[in-house]
């Protein structure tokens, strides 16, 4: 009876020990970092920052997805897997994303014929623009400006 006592006792004392050195440990990881949880898997903050601007800049000078990735250091496939579990979505429909909204802006806030808007946004031409805000949007560009005045 004493011995099993005993093995309790250090079992205990054990359990302790760890918990209080996993503590500590958590401690100094925060104190090293600057207290803000990490996402494990996706980018950097500067890098998804940087990503996400290189993405933007590439709606004009037609920059290719190898040319990002290369920017940001990681291999094509490493890139779009933590792109997307830091945003959610892929570079490509991010993109998509951001070039819609773009569009839906200046369809609200100017009059530019929709040519001008889909050049502006980064689309080759009326239709792709129209095809691509048709599928995200439900309706065309012309009609959604319509509904919008």
């Amino acid at each position: 009876m004493r011995d099993s006592a005993l093995a309790t006792a250090i079992s205990l004392a054990l359990l302790k020990t760890s918990a209080i050195a996993i503590e500590l440990a958590m401690r100094v990881h925060l104190a090293q970092s600057d207290g803000v949880p990490r996402r494990l898997g996706g980018l950097s903050p500067q890098r998804e920052k940087h990503a996400k601007l290189l993405l933007l800049a590439s709606i004009h000078d037609r920059r290719k997805l190898e040319d990002i990735h290369r920017a940001v250091g990681l291999s094509r496939g490493h890139f779009i897997r933590a792109f997307q579990q830091s945003v959610g979505e892929t570079p490509y429909r991010w993109l998509s994303t951001q070039k819609i909204e773009k569009a839906r802006r200046l369809l609200r806030e100017t009059g530019q014929p929709l040519t001008e808007i889909a050049l502006a946004c980064g689309f080759c031409d009326q239709s792709h623009f129209t095809r691509t805000f048709s599928r995200v949007s439900g309706m065309t560009p012309g009609a959604w400006r319509h509904n919008r005045l």
